[in-house]
């Protein structure tokens, strides 16, 4: 029985040292994993580095740099095209307002012509009251 007893007071010492000891043993946890992670981020990093230089250089079109660049040509491109068509949307501009002007010339002349045609009329119509032949004046 005594044994026992001594059993029970070793087990409670133990159990107690566990128990004080926990916080402790928690951050050594802790410690030992990231030790774990590092070393594992450490083992991956000259692949991973491999990986990033690969986009950062010209590769056929695959890498970031490459599309960033076909990008870049893209943009200059649309720019290039906006351009022309602001200049084709001036050049419309300008011959509107020609056209325009052709438009308002053309009605006077016809508002000419009809006061010149509704003239001849009259004095056809009058020579032709008056019994006048046509071709005398």
């Amino acid at each position: 029985m005594g044994e026992a007893v001594l059993w029970v007071v070793g087990a409670a010492a133990v159990g107690g040292g566990v128990w004080k000891g926990w916080p402790a043993a928690k951050q050594i946890i802790r410690g030992l994993y990231a030790a774990v992670v590092l070393a594992e981020t450490l083992a991956n990093l000259p692949a991973t580095l491999a990986a990033i230089e690969y986009e950062l250089k010209p590769n056929g079109g695959r890498s970031i740099k490459d599309r960033t660049e076909q990008t870049v040509q893209g943009v200059a491109e649309l720019e290039a095209t906006v351009a022309a068509v602001v200049l084709q949307q001036g050049e419309i501009a300008q011959r509107q307002d020609a056209t325009a002007a052709d438009v308002a010339h053309v009605r006077r002349q016809t508002a000419s012509l009809k006061t010149s045609v509704g003239r001849v009329r009259r004095r056809l119509d009058e020579h032709i009251q008056a019994g006048e032949p046509a071709g005398k004046e």
